[in-house]
């Protein structure tokens, strides 16, 4: 059998937590509504070009290095993370310069006063760095998927590194009014999204998948 097989769930965990969370999703529904104030439509947005091609090279370099890439139980499935953290003052910026690590800040901040009515006097901290802060490589013989979860911060933003066209499988999927959608990403391009939204990787075929995660 596959060596990754045989340390995590089968794949049709992803079926299985897809199907848990469509039975949750009345009440995440619920909350979010009641949080957001607004139209439920509107949980996610987007952002391209959030990083420049320079600095996703520079991220993907990072955790493509076999010394530097952990390999520790995820939380979500205590399957390998493949990840390397940036969690701490200035270590995305020491990077790919301050301009691009403020720049994702601000799209966090920016997202939290739309969708949840926060304002600049109200939520000084809000264009902060994050909680936690890593980046991710996926690939079908070490990091396959992740299934369908909640992040456990108030805000997530969650940059591709790469082309989606770069790779087959490997999709960003949010769980949006009961159905699962596609969420096709560009370089750089940026998720920003409610950590009440329930999302997944779907399995990956072919190629490397690299993603920056930001926790707020």
């Amino acid at each position: 059998p596959h060596p990754f097989n045989a340390q995590a769930r089968a794949y049709d965990q992803l079926v299985a937590s897809f199907r848990d969370a469509q039975a949750a999703a009345e009440g995440t529904r619920t909350r979010w509504k009641h949080a957001a104030k607004g139209n439920l439509d509107h949980i996610e947005a987007r952002r391209k070009g959030a990083l420049s091609s320079f600095a996703c090279l520079a991220l993907r370099r990072l955790v493509d290095d076999d010394a530097k890439r952990s390999v520790a139980a995820d939380s979500v499935d205590g399957a390998p993370d493949h990840q390397v953290d940036l969690s701490g003052s200035g270590a995305l910026a020491e990077l790919v310069g301050a301009e691009e690590a403020s720049r994702l800040w601000e799209l966090a901040a920016a997202f939290r006063r739309q969708c949840e009515g926060i304002c600049d006097d109200d939520d000084k901290d809000a264009a902060k760095e994050p909680s936690e802060l890593f980046v991710r490589r996926y690939t079908p013989e070490s990091r396959p998927w992740i299934p369908f979860h909640c992040d456990r911060a108030r805000c997530t933003v969650n940059v591709s590194l790469g082309d989606d066209a770069a790779h087959v499988g490997g999709r960003l999927l949010a769980l949006v009014d009961g159905a699962a959608t596609e969420i096709l990403r560009s370089e750089g391009e940026a998720t920003v999204h409610s950590s009440r939204l329930c999302h997944a990787v779907s399995r990956m075929r072919e190629g490397t998948r690299h993603s920056l995660i930001a926790f707020f």
